[in-house]
Formats: C-alpha cells, structure tokens, sequence
C-alpha cells in the first residue's frame, strides 16, 4: 500500500519533504498523505482504493489527446504536443484544428501528422506568434472515430513580467504605504476611503514619490472577526467600507440621502465612528449601507437604461467583468436573505441554495433582481472611485495593489467555483523563527489539476481584476504559486505538508497581464521558501521582497545596505510587522509577551545597539542620542534604504505617523489581538505639515522623479 500511496501522493503534487526555515530536512508522513488525498477527493480507505485511483490517473493520462494548458515563449515556435499512445505508433492520422487568440482573431488548420511512441506527434501553431492566450481545438482521426479535446495555449512575452528597468527608467524611486482602512481624517465616516487615497495620492506627488502601495481591497464581511483583508469574501469583489459616499455621482441628486446623512441619529454615530481608535466596521457599515442603497434608487431611476453616459458605463462593466460579477452579488444577497447566523457560511445554507447554477438560485435571481443589482452598483462605483484616485494624481508607477492569496472557505468565490476548492484542508504556514507554531490562515486552497483542467479561468480573472487601475501588483506569498502548505482539518499546522502547483502556467498568466498593462509585478518572497527562488523571480520579470527587520545575520546584526537585491522593493516592515518607533521601543515584545506566544527572545538593548551601528556605519546617523525622536529614527532608517541597489523603496505611513502598535499579529486570533482595527493617531493633512515627517522623508528628496 506505501508504494500506490505515495505514487498517488506524488501523481497529486504533495511534496515528499521541505527544508524548514532553520535548515532542518521535514519529511511528509504517510498519514498526512491520506489526509491531504482525501481532501483533494480521492478515496483513500483501502489499499485497493487507492490502487483504483493510481490506475484511473494513468488511464486518464493514456486517454489524453493534448495536456489541459501549455506555456510557450514567445519567439520561439509554438508546437501543438499530441501525446504518445492515443494511436498506433508509426499510424498516421488525419486531423483538423481551430485556433482562436483572445484578441477574436480564428485560424483552421488540417493536414496529417505521425504518431511516434515516445514523443507523439507535433504540429506547427504558426498563427501563435503574439503573446496572449490561444483556444486551440483538435479533432483527431482515430480508429474508433474521431476524437476531440482542445487546449489552452500560452504565449509569454520575452522576459516574463513587465521589466521595472524599462518602467523606471533605470531610475531608484520610492513610494508611499498605507493600510488604506487605518486612515484618519476628518471627512471619512471612520475608515480610510478612496477619497483619502486621492489625497495620499496627491501628497505622494508633491514628494516625488513614484507609486502609492496599499492593502488588499478585496471585499469582506465587515462584521465580527470577518474584517482581515487577506482573507476576503471574494477576491473578485472590492470592499464597499472604501467608498466615499459623498464623492458618488447620485449623491448630489438625492435629497434623500443627504436629508438621512444630515439627521441627528446620523450624525452621532457618525461622530462616535470617526473619534475611535479603532475601525469599527459594522458601524461604519451601518451608517453607508442606508445612503448608498438610498443612491443606488436614484442611479435607477436616472441611469437605468442606455441612454445616459452613466448608464452605458454601468453596461459596460458589467459586460467586462460578468458572469463572475453577477454570481458575486447573488451571493452577497443570498447570504442577507438568509441573515447573519443562517447565511455567513453557504455550506450551510438550504441544499437548493448551495449551487449557483441550481433551480432555486436562478428562481431568486429573478425575485431579487434590484437586490443583486444593488451589489454590482457598489461594484461599479468602486472601480469609478479607484479609477479617479489614479487619474487625479497620476503618478510614474502609480497605484500598487496587493494580491491575497486566498479566500474565505465560506465565501462568494468558493460558492462560485465550488468545484475548484478543497473543503477539507486550508493554508498556512509551517513553523518558523518568527512563528514557531506555524499558522493557519483558514484560507481553501485550489485543487491544482482542476485549475488545469478549468483552463485557469479563476486565475486570469483574478489577475486582470487585480491590476484594473493599478501601475504594480503585489503577490502575496508568491511562493504559493509553486507550492502551498496545505493542513489537513482537524491538525495543527506543523503537522501540514506542500502540494505543488502550476507554477508556469501561473506565472504565464502574469506575464501577459503584466505586459498588457504595462505592469510591475512584486512578489513577497519572504519565510520559507527554497534557495535560489528570487533568481526563478528574476527570469519571469518580478521583483523580490526586502525588509530590514529580516536582513540580519544569526548573530543579529543588520546587513550593509549594498549586500540587498538589486531586484527587489525594500522597506522596514510590512502589515505583518511591528512599526518603527514600536520596533524601537520593543513594543512587540511586550505584546507577545503579555499573551504568552513563544518568540526569539532578543534583548531589546541589543537590538537598539545593532539597529544603532549598521544606522552609524553608513552615516545615517551620528549617535544613538541622535536617534531620539521617531522622526528623527525614520529619517535615518529612510536614508539607509536609500541606499541599497534596490530600483524601489517603500516608506510605511505608520513609520511617519510614528505608530507603535502593529497593524496586523500573525497566528492571534482577534478575541486575543485586535488585528485590522488600528486607525492613524494623525490624519493626512497633518503628517503633510508635520515637521518630524518632513525630517523623516528627507533622505529621498534627491530620489524625485523627473518632471
């Protein structure tokens, strides 16, 4: 049985081992196997059983005319690869083939090929030349008639992604971060918004900054614990708590809506929202939801046919981006139909609702036309007001978005693709020295043959969806597009194990998106992942990941700036790390001492000490006492990432706003830790006049882009 186990384990792409983040060689078991195999569908109760699927694998393989999706550099000759043993070898066959680019352009092809045992056959796709996707359909003679399969073929431009020399210019920038939801100021109802990015996007260009690099917008609950925007209801929907309700067209046109913004119950909560501390998402929510279904009536009512230019915008994206729009927003409307404590998991609502092309669903569909309608409205004035904050304020790179890497089980996307993912398991992260009991995310991972055999339709959505308006893409843990670390339900994370994935394919997809959208891509390459992997980045065109918490050595001393990548963005921290002046402070320390989590335990003199002489060796500082303020500790950590080979820095508004507090405790549940809750102590428009900022941003006045 080990043997069929572990040829069936392999078949399905669950790594035998991995070397752990302290070198340590972790081997996968026999029973994580079982677990992870069942999870995928298969059945694994028997020996005999899983005899069964190793051979119904190797029959499909034998059956097979084409492979589900191939990937071929441009420039080098696209070839149709017929596989061995679907004839007789030496046999000639008669076949006819249909090509057609996304771009609508059709070729037929016909002729014979020959049929080799090893190889199979090959057929010249002359017409594929151009970078892009290619639908190819074959009808092959065979003895029992002819046989018909068809493949998707992806054509990657020279070099991969979009290359950051040619989008710089060759030249060093630098870029403002924010988590968008922790912006204060004093016209948003309690959570940072759009419009607020309009204004940081404004600012940025006052500096001479290139990109402005924000949080995943990807949509969420907004209630409970469901409010971390990495792990979103749906990556294909952006997250309503970002719109400005009064920067809405329909806005000015309501009486209504305004008369209910301006009541004395309104205006309360609305006062309470904005003074917090901390977002409050349901209550933000409540004081949006009423207004905006108030100017969803009014868009109706003015825009509801073709004949206003607002109306043929709103046609228009719905026909981009359906049918994955309208099956999000049915979703969303079941789950309100079926209210909070029924709704907030699909698996398990009412057996008719389950399925998205079900009976029961179109018949409510039809019912709740206006109530669906209501959430492709939020939709399409989110991709509006996203629109505007690039224009407004156009910047070299302009807007960098991030990409989760994956959704809410319980989620619209789930629902929608539910045959793509895998109910029983999730993805995390094995053990490391920052984590030592490995985390779950909670995440569902994507069954990876099925995404081949679905022709990546997910994927190349979700990338074209991603990079609308945006300049540069963030992957989070982008090693998930090689490998994910999967748990079996039930076991604890050290107990999990990597299941490959189709990483060429994937990378292929980005690369055309990238191109087409003259776009950088980013990944976030940091914990554990193998040697050489940010030089397999580098040959698809994508830019690595540096922060200067994680450039020390074993004895903890902070590397020299010029030993960083030249290929990468760097930045002091991320959303999963303490701020600056808390780093300083050893603010974490506190917080994970307090809640009895394990964690190295460094000294925090010697990390003031280390931090202190790499600052005084490159000359970004003159003395520990001249470290006094944050300001002046961010002006001389600013100065030294100014000053690696690195094209692109990142400069975190919580550094400016001289946060201590993380955004963001990794592996601490929200009853422990209020994660995504945390607003800037200061709005924008003070830290733009705020004098330890301007100290702060001085090392990269001489970074100006060029006018």
């Amino acid at each position: 049985m080990k043997r069929e186990l572990r040829e069936l384990a392999r078949r399905a792409g669950i790594l035998d081992r991995y070397v752990a983040a302290t070198g340590e060689l972790r081997m996968t078991s026999d029973q994580q196997r079982i677990s992870l195999l069942a999870a995928m569908g298969f059945d694994t109760g028997s020996a005999a059983s899983i005899r069964r699927a190793v051979e119904s694998l190797e029959a499909q393989e034998q059956e097979r005319l084409l492979e589900p999706v191939k990937v071929i550099r441009a420039g080098r000759g696209a070839a149709l690869e017929i596989r061995p043993g679907v004839l007789p070898a030496g046999s000639e066959a008669e076949y006819h083939m249909q090509i057609e680019s996304d771009r609508g352009e059709n070729w037929s092809l016909e002729g014979k090929v020959k049929l080799h045992r090893r190889i199979g056959a090959s057929i010249r796709l002359s017409p594929c030349a151009r970078s892009g996707y290619y639908t190819v359909a074959l009808e092959l003679k065979t003895p029992s008639g002819w046989k018909r399969e068809s493949q998707l073929v992806l054509v990657v431009p020279r070099g991969g992604c979009t290359p950051f020399r040619q989008l710089l210019a060759g030249r060093k920038v630098f870029g403002l971060t924010v988590n968008l939801y922790t912006v204060s100021s004093e016209r948003n109802w309690g959570a940072g918004d759009l419009s607020d990015l309009v204004e940081i996007a404004e600012w940025a260009k006052e500096l001479g900054a290139a990109f402005v690099g924000l949080n995943p917008l990807h949509a969420t609950r907004n209630r409970g614990h469901a409010i971390s925007p990495y792990s979103p209801v749906s990556r294909l929907l952006r997250n309503a708590i970002y719109l400005d309700v009064t920067a809405i067209p329909e806005w000015l046109e309501s009486a209504e809506a305004r008369s209910l913004a301006s009541s004395e119950d309104h205006l309360r909560l609305l006062k309470a929202a904005r003074s917090g501390g901390r977002v409050d998402y349901e209550a933000v929510m409540r004081l949006k939801e009423p207004i905006l279904r108030l100017l969803h009536r009014r868009f109706l009512e003015r825009h509801g046919g073709n004949a206003t230019r607002r109306g043929r915008e709103y046609r228009e994206f719905r026909r981009r981006w359906d049918p994955h729009l309208t099956l999000a927003a049915t979703f969303l409307a079941l789950e309100k139909h079926l209210g909070e404590k029924r709704g907030e998991d699909w698996r398990s609502w009412p057996l008719e609702f389950r399925s998205p092309d079900s009976p029961a669903v179109r018949e409510f569909a039809r019912t709740h036309a206006g109530e669906i309608d209501f959430y492709r409205y939020l939709q399409f004035e989110l991709d509006r007001q996203l629109r505007r904050a690039a224009q407004k304020a156009p910047l070299p790179v302009g807007i960098l978005g991030d990409l989760a890497i994956g959704s809410d089980p319980a989620g619209a996307d789930s629902w929608i693709f539910r045959d793509l993912f895998v109910k029983d398991a999730s993805i995390g992260a094995p053990p490391d020295a920052f984590i030592s009991e490995g985390q779950d995310w909670g995440l569902a991972p994507i069954h990876p043959s099925r995404l081949l055999e679905r022709r990546l339709d997910f994927w190349i959505a979700l990338v074209r969806f991603s990079l609308a308006h945006c300049g540069a893409l963030r992957i989070d843990h982008v090693m998930g597009l090689f490998r994910q670390y999967w748990i079996p339900r039930g076991s604890t994370p050290a107990r999990g194990a990597y299941v490959r994935y189709p990483a060429e394919a994937l990378l292929a997809v980005l690369a055309i998106e990238s191109r087409r959208r003259q776009a950088l891509i980013i990944g976030e390459d940091l914990g554990t992942v193998p040697r050489g992997f940010p030089a397999l980045l580098a040959r698809w065109g994508i830019l690595s990941t540096r922060v200067l918490y994680f450039e020390r050595d074993a004895a903890g001393r902070f590397r020299s700036p010029r030993k960083y990548s030249r290929r990468a963005l760097v930045s002091a921290n991320t959303h999963d790390q303490i701020p600056l002046a808390g780093f300083w402070e050893g603010r974490d320390l506190e917080i994970r001492r307090s809640l009895g989590l394990k964690f190295p335990q460094e000294p925090l003199e010697s990390r003031r000490k280390n931090l202190v002489r790499a600052l005084i060796r490159e000359r970004c500082a003159s003395s520990e006492a001249g470290l006094g303020s944050p300001g002046e500790l961010c002006r001389a950590v600013n100065c030294f990432l100014s000053r690696t080979p690195a094209p692109m820095v990142g400069i975190s508004l919580d550094d400016l706003a001289r946060e201590k507090d993380p955004v963001n405790l990794p592996g601490v549940s929200q009853d422990r830790y209020p994660s995504w809750t945390r607003r800037l102590g200061a709005t924008v428009a003070q830290l733009r006049s705020d004098p330890a900022v301007k100290l702060a941003l001085q090392p990269l006045e001489r970074r100006k882009w060029p006018k």
